[in-house]
């Protein structure tokens, strides 16, 4: 006799309730649920309760409109969010990118040695992904560059399975199996991403509908270029023109965007330079001209020295061991090896160790520039960004309030402070030391490159610091101009 297991009902949901919880999954979102797709809301609601057990509608809406965090947020997101993808999706973009855009940045920022990439809404990660393998491909001396790829969707479930690195052969349907199998390692019916290109790619959560991006405070700036593919076509068009005019100002002049074939008109991209490309159109942040700008510089004397460029979004998860202290000691070797003088030399060759991964040897000689010279803002600074690659918070935030000490005008040691005081939780602090950079870069022509911020300009970061300190919660009523 066959016994048959009992048919849970489905959840009820009516003509009644579905509007108010389209209402709230666009504020949630951004994305709109016109008539055509209340089937896909009601299909992630039910789910979203039969996966939680949750009896009646008004439960759910309770769990979802709640402001704190929760599991039945986070699933139901997971459940509503289209993240059907796959790698190199839409093979003409993925030829412009090989045949025109990289090669374009490369060739421009070879002297800096410097490369910013953000997927944006990237999913489960196949695109990211796929550009790490073409930049790899184009890259031959990838270990002598600071690289970003940073990914970011609303779906941290998705997020979860995108740092995985591990798909099934629907994922591989448009990638020549050359290429599968030189970055994949084949495990039963999956293929797991080798680790040296999983390493390469960040992923963090982000929704593209709230204002705390561009910012320094989410490593969202400067980018040379921008990933925003086949998710715009979701959101309503006030929406649609907000996440554009970010992803605007989130970019490096000269940056470039791409967005999928169905999305809005040109003209939600009007303050873009349009570029046509063989079967495909994409975008382009102008490059602003100085002589537009008419602000002065403050003296030479007051402005801090111009090294090259290093940030923690370039430092990778490796060899914490190399560094420990708070006063990094040079060994012997780079005691012998000392150059005279004022510490300066020391320090860059510190970053040039850095910037080629050999972290004990940039311990040494960032111990050695401060020995020269205690009173080196720059040395501090650098200390305070590998002692983050180690993951010394507390030990990164004495060194950027000894930077800070001894260069009051070193404007990134004030960002970067900013940004850790955020993560501790302290953001009244964080207020303040912003509205202290704020008050430096006020000196500055709007087109200065400040030194040390991924080469964003005074105008740039004044803009980030603005939407930051407009953010609900951030400014308090009363804050004063107070250095960390």
């Amino acid at each position: 006799m066959l016994t048959t297991l009992p048919v849970r009902p489905k959840p009820p949901f009516d003509n009644c309730c579905l509007p108010r919880f389209a209402q709230l999954a666009t504020a949630m979102t951004g994305l709109e649920f016109p008539e055509c797709r209340l089937p896909d809301l009601t299909r992630a609601l039910r789910e979203t309760m039969m996966q939680f057990e949750l009896a009646e509608p008004d439960e759910l809406y309770n769990l979802l409109a709640a402001r704190r965090d929760h599991p039945v947020k986070r699933a139901f997101i997971s459940h509503l969010t289209i993240g059907e993808t796959h790698f190199f999706r839409n093979q003409p973009q993925f030829d412009a990118l090989a045949e025109t855009i990289l090669p374009e940045l490369i060739a421009r920022r070879r002297p800096q040695r410097r490369l910013r990439i953000w997927s944006a809404a990237c999913a489960t990660g196949e695109e990211p992904y796929s550009v790490a393998i073409v930049l790899d491909q184009l890259l031959p001396d990838y270990a002598d560059w600071d690289v970003t790829i940073l990914a970011t969707d609303i779906d941290e479930q998705a997020l979860a399975r995108a740092r995985r690195g591990i798909y099934s052969a629907w994922s591989f349907r448009q990638m020549d199996e050359t290429v599968r199998v030189r970055y994949f390692i084949t495990q039963g019916r999956f293929n797991e991403l080798t680790p040296a290109i999983r390493r390469r790619v960040t992923f963090a959560p982000l929704n593209l509908v709230e204002a705390d991006y561009p910012s320094l405070l989410t490593n969202t700036a400067q980018f040379d270029l921008i990933l925003c593919r086949n998710v715009l076509i979701y959101f309503a068009p006030a929406t649609t023109r907000q996440v554009v005019d970010r992803l605007y100002m989130a970019l490096a002049d000269g940056g470039w965007l791409l967005v999928g074939h169905a999305e809005p008109s040109q003209e939600i991209f009007a303050q873009f330079a349009t570029v046509n490309l063989p079967d495909t159109v994409v975008y382009r942040r102008p490059c602003l001209a100085a002589s537009a700008h008419t602000l002065s510089s403050p003296p030479a004397a007051s402005l801090p020295a111009a090294p090259p460029r290093m940030s923690t979004a370039a430092l990778p998860a490796a060899s914490h061991a190399a560094i420990s202290s708070v006063s990094p000691q040079p060994s012997a070797a780079a005691r012998v090896a000392a150059p005279a003088g004022d510490g300066v030399t020391a320090c860059q060759r510190a970053r040039d160790y850095a910037g080629r991964r050999q972290w004990r040897e940039a311990e040494q000689w960032v111990g050695l520039a401060l020995e020269q010279q205690p009173l080196l803002g720059e040395a501090h600074y650098l200390h305070a960004l590998l002692l983050l690659e180690a993951g010394q918070i507390e030990t990164a935030i004495t060194a950027l309030r000894r930077c800070i000490y001894v260069a009051p005008t070193y404007i990134a040691g004030h960002l970067l402070a900013a940004l850790l005081y955020q993560r501790q939780g302290e953001v009244r602090r964080a207020a303040g030391t912003l509205t202290y950079a704020r008050h430096l870069l006020q000196r500055y022509a709007i087109d200065a490159v400040i030194p040390d911020t991924d080469g964003a300009t005074a105008g740039q970061l004044l803009t980030m610091i603005e939407a930051q300190l407009t953010l609900p919660g951030v400014l308090p009523e009363r804050t004063t101009l107070v250095q960390s």
